[in-house]
């Protein structure tokens, strides 16, 4: 019994070479403009179709944002903590809206003015 592989069963066969700096392979451009619908492209290593940093920083970011989005789903708060506590807040913001200057609220809890202006209440 005979076993072929694949690359004897393939009727083109399209090798880019191991090292390849730059960013435009030739083979694989060759490859993609020769199939038709129907045609099967084989891929010895994905790495192969896009030079291996990009490649694995594309897996990365798609890996990074389903686990924050599966973390956001339990409940689990992003970014750096708050910098004033509920409490704090309540209280800024009613003294804002007594007309109490954004930088002395601010400077009495030690956040800038910004922080105090974006309070929502």
């Amino acid at each position: 019994m005979q076993v072929l592989t694949d690359a004897q069963r393939a009727k083109k066969v399209f090798r880019e070479p191991a090292s390849r700096a730059k960013t435009d392979p030739a083979q694989l451009r060759k490859a993609l403009d020769q199939i038709d619908a129907g045609d099967v492209l084989i891929v010895t290593r994905l790495d192969r179709l896009a030079r291996l940093a990009k490649f694995e920083r594309e897996l990365i970011r798609t890996r990074t944002g389903e686990d924050r989005a599966r973390a956001k789903a339990r409940g689990v708060k992003m970014g750096p903590p708050p910098k004033l506590t509920p409490q704090q807040i309540r209280e800024a913001c009613r003294r804002r809206d007594v007309s109490e200057p954004m930088r002395d609220i601010a400077r009495s809890y030690n956040v800038s003015h910004s922080t105090i202006s974006r309070l929502a209440g």
